[in-house]
Parts: C-alpha cells; sequence; structure tokens
C-alpha cells in the first residue's frame, strides 16, 4: 500500500499554550518530567520513557534532528540551537497554520508573545479567553454578587472586539462539568465564601471552586457567547490531578448543550 502524504497539509492546533521563553530542560529527568503531571518520582525516573508516546516521540525527534534515538543524543541535538531558533525549526516543519492558544496559562512573563510566537512559527495567533480567571478578578473585585453578573456581562460584551476569538473554560477541573441551575440561597451563600478566601488568599491566590456560583458565572457567559455565535471550549477528559475524571466527563454538557437559546453558541 502507497502511504499517503499529509506533509502539505497545514495544522490547526485547536488546544495550546503559550510557549515557554526558556526551552532548555537541566537533564533528562527534568525533560521526562515533560511529559506527566504526576509528581511521584518513579514516574519520570522510569515509567514515562516506557510509554510508547515518548519512544515514538524520541525516534521522530532522533530522525528530524539525524541523530541518535536516544534521550541524551536528542537534547544534545537541541541544545544546538537558540530557543527561538528551536521553536522556529520545529512549528515550521509541522506546517502550523494557526495556534489556538489559551491565554490563562502559563503566566504570560514567562512565555513568548504571540507577535514573537506568530514571527518564530510563521503561523497565526488564535487567542481564547479563559473565562475562570475573568470571575475570579470580578469576584474578588465586587461585594455584591449583582455587581459581579453585570461586570461579568460588560467584559463579555465584544469578546473578538478584544482580540479573542472563542472563550476557555476549565470548570472540568473546578468541580465538573455537570452545570446546572442553583437557587438564589445557594449562588449567594457560594459567593459570600468565594469573597471570604478572596481577602484572606487575595485575587492572586484565589482558585475559585465554588460550584453554585461557578456554575451561575458559566451560564450568564453562555448567553453571552451564543448572542456573539462565539465558540465556547470545554477543557475536559484528564491531566491534572485535581481532575475527577468522572465529573470531567464530556457527556455531563449534555443539558447545556440541548438548551435552545444556546443554539447560536458552538
Amino acid at each position: 500500500m502507497t502511504p499517503i502524504d499529509f506533509s502539505h497539509i497545514p495544522v490547526a492546533d485547536n488546544h495550546c499554550h503559550g510557549i515557554y521563553r526558556t526551552q532548555e530542560p537541566e537533564d533528562v529527568l527534568a525533560w521526562r518530567r515533560l511529559f506527566t503531571e504526576s509528581s511521584d518520582p518513579g514516574m519520570r525516573g522510569e515509567h514515562v520513557a516506557a510509554t510508547l508516546f515518548y519512544r515514538r516521540l524520541i525516534r521522530e525527534m532522533a530522525a528530524y534532528f539525524g541523530c541518535n534515538p536516544t534521550e541524551e543524543a536528542v537534547l544534545a541535538a537541541r541544545r544546538q540551537f537558540d530557543e527561538r531558533s528551536l521553536v522556529a525549526r520545529l512549528l515550521q516543519a509541522a506546517h502550523i497554520e494557526v495556534l489556538f492558544l489559551d491565554k490563562g496559562y502559563p503566566l504570560q512573563e514567562l512565555v513568548l508573545s504571540d507577535a514573537e510566537l506568530s514571527s518564530a512559527a510563521g503561523c497565526r495567533i488564535a487567542p481564547m479567553l479563559r473565562v475562570e480567571l475573568v470571575m475570579q478578578r470580578l469576584v474578588a473585585g465586587h461585594k455584591k454578587l449583582s455587581a459581579v453578573v453585570d461586570a461579568l456581562r460588560s467584559e463579555l460584551q465584544d469578546v473578538r472586539g478584544h482580540g479573542y476569538v472563542a472563550l476557555k473554560s476549565i470548570i472540568a477541573y473546578r468541580g465538573g462539568l455537570n452545570i446546572r441551575r442553583w437557587n438564589n440561597a445557594d449562588v449567594e451563600a457560594a459567593f459570600i465564601e468565594a469573597r471570604r478566601e478572596s481577602e484572606e488568599k487575595g485575587t492572586v491566590q484565589l482558585r475559585l471552586t465554588h460550584k453554585p456560583l461557578l456554575d451561575t458565572l458559566l451560564h450568564v457567559t453562555f448567553e453571552e457567547a451564543a448572542r456573539q455565535e462565539l465558540p465556547v471550549q470545554f477543557h475536559v477528559g484528564y491531566g491534572d490531578t485535581d481532575a475527577d475524571m468522572l465529573l470531567a466527563n464530556p457527556l455531563h454538557l449534555r443539558a447545556v448543550l440541548e438548551e435552545r437559546k444556546y443554539r447560536a453558541m458552538p
């Protein structure tokens, strides 16, 4: 059978994050750490290197760099290039046409700017706004729930006008994808608790996990997204250690997907 050549087809990476300015890991173990969410030393010490994905990765990178198919040889080959040249070579070789970039992580000062990344990769950058970070800031900045709701509507009034192509939610990691409607008493109680945590920890340390509040603010978000026919992307499945895979199952989104007034929300 003749293999099909897909190398000429441009790629759209529909879920990615900023690329760190500093690319070089200190050693092999630090390199392996990039391929697991586990904090168990045994994972990077032994198990990562035994996975099919990782072994395929080393083999393909060795072929790309023209070196021996070992971790040490691949890392040595990477070190022949400065960070910007390395990013440019790899992304251009992958024929990336557009990167849909979640701006919520990592910290923006640690990564290449959109202009730098676009220039290096020779592709378009399509930023996505992570809504939970907006919610955290608004909860910390307002003393009344109604003010938070109004401020959220205001901030999301013209998402594309602020340079974003879509909204991004990580509610799967903050309480699960079974997004529902709550009675006012539950939402107010959750807001009071979130405000208390905000005053104790500060805005930077606040991490909204108060489900009645988050679900309610997400419904506000969905209304704005539907009005603007704006896509909403959900991080689902697994990855982070704080995710409950049962609650992160995208089947829980059925109620949201079936709500008629959200039909215009891709």
